[in-house]
This record gives structure tokens, C-alpha cells and sequence, in this order.
């Protein structure tokens, strides 16, 4: 796949895994991205760190009352290093007091060596877990230059 395809490219993946992106729940939206990171490889993003995944957990930055689990895959195409693609999938909750405790944060797999740890952090982290049991009240699919 070629970077700037990774939106289509994932559409594609979420009919073929029968997935509708408006009923995803935390534990659907890590398998995909995951899955999709292992399973659909760039072909311009040779280096090491070029093809990424990002998972970030935080306060809503519009609006206080909600709280967002994110995971993104960053792309850096070689040769064309100055872009840098983020195909983003955001998971909005309803803030509530177990949200409000934790600190905003990110943690970064810079390669399918690392997917493991990876996954295992991001399944025991706290804002996970919260999210595991609730429904999100929004779902958003971007797919952006980050600069």
C-alpha cells in the first residue's frame, strides 16, 4: 500500500472484517489498527520509525465534558521524508469522574517488533479500561498531513 492509500486502504480492510466504524467499541478499534498495521504494510515507508502506531488517551481538546481514546498510524514516506500522514481513529466518550483522573498521555510502537508490549500496554492501561466498558458517543476516521 502506498501511504497516501491508508484511507481507502482501510476502508477496504474494515468490509472485509465486517466491521461497521460507527458501532467499534475500544477492544475493535486497537484489533483493527493493530491488525491492520501487521497485516497491510506500507510499501514507501522502508525505515524503521516511518511506519508507526500512536496510541494517545486525553481530555477532549473542544470540549471538557468528553474524553478521547485515539490510535493512529503514522506514515513518513521515503523519499518524500517532509509529509507525514496520520490515518486517525478516535473513539469519543462522556467524561466522567474515572476519566478526569488520568493524566493525558501516549505511548508509540515504532515497529512490528514492538507490537506485542505494544498491545499489552495499551490493553492494561487504565483510560483502556475504563473505555473497554462503555459505548463511545462518537467515532471519528481522519486521515491527514500532520504538519
Amino acid at each position: 500500500m502506498k501511504a497516501k492509500d491508508a484511507l481507502i486502504e482501510f476502508d477496504a480492510y474494515l468490509k472485509l472484517k465486517l466491521k461497521d466504524l460507527n458501532k467499534l467499541v475500544a477492544k475493535e478499534a486497537v484489533e483493527l489498527m493493530t491488525n491492520f498495521y501487521k497485516e497491510v504494510k506500507s510499501i514507501e515507508c522502508a525505515k524503521e520509525s516511518s511506519d508507526m502506531l500512536l496510541f494517545q488517551y486525553n481530555a477532549n481538546f473542544e470540549d471538557k465534558n468528553k474524553y478521547d481514546l485515539n490510535i493512529t498510524r503514522q506514515f513518513i514516506p521515503i523519499p518524500d521524508q517532509s509529509e507525514i500522514l496520520q490515518l486517525s481513529l478516535t473513539l469519543t466518550y462522556s467524561s466522567n469522574n474515572e476519566f478526569n483522573e488520568i493524566k493525558s498521555g501516549n505511548m508509540w510502537c515504532e515497529s512490528e517488533n514492538q507490537m506485542g508490549t505494544f498491545i499489552k500496554d495499551i490493553l492494561n492501561h487504565e483510560a483502556y479500561k475504563i473505555a473497554e466498558t462503555l459505548t463511545p458517543k462518537e467515532i471519528t476516521l481522519t486521515f491527514e498531513n500532520a504538519e
